[in-house]
């Protein structure tokens, strides 16, 4: 736009072209009780970070006193998971609708109480978007990258790196309990695949089922026995 200097009245005057000219939904305003399990659901992420530090160092040292300190804040660390995990399921409880999510998703095996809510909190558009543009909010979704002739490898990257962590980390233990994902992720390894590309394929598939799931209100075993295959 030719706009260098940056002043109040410039940025309101920018923000009033972008919506003009691209013409954004309009999104509702997260609940307090949503923002509230988002904030406690990345804590929670943090802490484990820290405590994947810990045991690194743990590992690295052969000193006693040192390991005996390190394991003391292992435990603290372990004390404040669980005590965050409590509120996020009170937080939860106390709002009926996201009770009824809550229930909902953890009806499909592979989804535990944290990609519950990881996803209620992070990913209001659930059951609201075609499949395609939830998984590429999430992150998941190949990317071209051609050029005239140049046909480039297809890339994922960008969206919610918190809700893409978690659905990566639920998919390795989901391929082995969910038999739809189990079948996508056994044939795509048998065709070559890497595990890698299978397993977000899988993720894909998941988002999917997750989205039928939200927006008929029906557990998982009664979606999944009247979806195409594939969806």
């Amino acid at each position: 736009m030719g706009k260098y200097a940056k002043t109040d009245r410039i940025d309101a005057l920018m923000l009033a072209e972008f919506a003009s000219r691209i013409q954004p939904p309009i999104t509702i305003p997260d609940r307090e009780t949503v923002r509230a399990i988002g904030a406690i659901t990345d804590r929670r992420a943090q802490i484990l970070e820290m405590k994947t530090m810990e045991q690194n160092r743990l590992k690295a040292t052969r000193d006693v006193a040192a390991q005996e300190s390190i394991k003391i804040v292992i435990a603290f660390l372990e004390e404040q998971v669980k005590g965050l995990e409590d509120q996020i399921s009170k937080l939860i409880d106390s709002d009926s609708e996201l009770a009824a999510q809550n229930t909902l998703l953890q009806s499909t095996p592979g989804v535990g109480p944290v990609i519950a809510a990881t996803l209620i909190s992070s990913l209001p558009e659930l059951g609201h978007l075609p499949t395609a543009k939830l998984s590429a909010l999430v992150g998941v979704a190949p990317m071209n990258q051609d050029s005239g002739g140049h046909r480039g490898v297809r890339n994922i990257r960008g969206g919610r790196g918190n809700v893409r962590a978690a659905l990566y980390m639920g998919i390795q233990s989901a391929v082995r309990w969910n038999p739809a994902l189990k079948g996508v992720y056994t044939r795509l390894v048998e065709a070559g695949k890497p595990k890698k590309v299978a397993l977000i394929a899988c993720v894909r598939k998941l988002i999917g089922i997750l989205n039928a799931i939200v927006r008929a209100r029906v557990p998982w075993v009664d979606v999944t026995q009247h979806q195409p295959h594939g969806t």
